[in-house]
């Protein structure tokens, strides 16, 4: 028999639903500040910096180890110095990728608070508040609404 390893959300391999707990934080937060687009990036950002934080944490400790910041310590640079001409450009682009690698996850992120209508409110155009005023529309007019739909998918 073989035993499977037991996951739970804290582990760095969410199984299941990944960035649930930042969604429920967003909408905690949300809840706090009221609805709104600017309060809904606010809260997504606080939500979401945990990846960030990890990835220049971890490229950060693997450079501290490399040779050119040893030859650079032996020179006699300060640490200030090591930091931003050395370690700083070498942790940017990966935190670029992430960023990309997020964008169209925030944006599905930002239509689903606009669909509960906790995004961007009425008179500003958007995806999930375009759903949420088509839903009447289903049986009478279907082609608008599955047209949005099409369009978030």
């Amino acid at each position: 028999m073989s035993s499977s390893p037991v996951l739970s959300p804290w582990s760095l391999n969410q199984p299941e639903v990944p960035g649930s707990l930042e969604l429920l934080l967003t909408l905690a937060i949300i809840g706090m500040l009221g609805p709104g687009l600017f309060y809904a990036v606010i809260a997504m950002s606080i939500s979401g910096w945990t990846g960030y934080a990890r990835i220049i944490r971890g490229m950060t400790l693997s450079f501290r180890e490399m040779e050119f910041i040893e030859a650079a310590k032996c020179l006699g640079t300060s640490d200030r110095y090591i930091l931003i001409k050395h370690i700083l450009p070498n942790v940017l682009s990966p935190v670029v990728l992430l960023a990309t690698l997020n964008m169209a996850g925030a944006i599905l992120s930002l239509a689903g608070l606009g669909f509960l209508g906790l995004g961007a409110q009425p008179p500003t155009a958007e995806w999930g508040s375009m759903l949420s005023d088509s839903q009447g529309l289903i049986f009478s007019a279907p082609n608008g609404g599955l047209v949005k739909e099409m369009e978030v998918i």
